[in-house]
């Protein structure tokens, strides 16, 4: 299997220790550690092949979350997947304000080992995906267009499921009400079903309008 690398971010050793013990616990992965923001983003420049990000938000030079937009915003590591942690509750906005600048993913501390694994094993199972591609080579017109037919009805697939997440969120919030505690986590949902949708919804239009211009040169 190829080697992958992780960055661990965060200003507390113990922090970094327990990280490194829950991925060492079940994966053979190259770890690499930042204590500080400037130090992540000089590693991460260094190694844009990083498989995966875990960065804390509260740092004494720059936050985790700028850290994030000035990594995303690069395009030697905007493809970086990116996981904030945070001891801050889901409720004070920060987890939209990471989503915005750019992050993959967000966990709270405590950290649960599951959900940790789940987003280690999506950020490398991109990874994969991204190797096949580049492996495949430059592709023929035709398999162009074959790839641009599926992804404009696949689009249509995606949306499907997005709007039923939002319309069980809404019935979910209006369930609980106003005042309940869980209403940061559905905003949150519902705000990051939303940017998926924007996302697959502009792509598909570019995939239609370089099929379109496919088929007519």
């Amino acid at each position: 299997m190829h080697a992958e690398t992780i960055l661990l971010v965060d200003d507390d050793s113990v922090n970094l220790t327990l990280l490194r013990l829950l991925i060492s616990r079940r994966y053979d992965y190259r770890l690499l550690e930042a204590i500080d923001g400037q130090s992540a983003l000089a590693m991460a420049r260094s190694n844009p092949k990083l498989a995966l990000i875990l960065l804390d938000v509260q740092m004494p030079d720059l936050s985790g979350i700028e850290v994030c937009r000035q990594l995303k915003s690069d395009e030697k590591t905007r493809e970086i997947p990116i996981v904030l942690i945070s001891a801050v509750h889901t409720d004070d906005g920060s987890i939209r304000e990471g989503l915005d600048a750019g992050a993959d993913g967000y966990i709270t501390k405590p950290i649960e080992d599951n959900m940790l694994q789940s987003w280690i094993r999506a950020a490398l199972r991109i990874n994969e995906l991204k190797r096949a591609l580049e492996a495949q080579g430059t592709p023929s017109s035709g398999d162009v267009e074959d790839v641009l037919n599926v992804f404009s009805k696949l689009s249509h697939e995606v949306n499907n499921p997005l709007q039923s997440i939002m319309a069980s969120g809404d019935l979910l919030g209006m369930e609980l009400g106003d005042g309940n505690e869980h209403q940061g986590v559905i905003e949150n949902i519902q705000d990051s079903a939303e940017r998926i949708a924007q996302i697959v919804g502009g792509a598909s239009r570019q995939a239609k309008a370089a099929l379109k211009s496919l088929r007519e040169e």
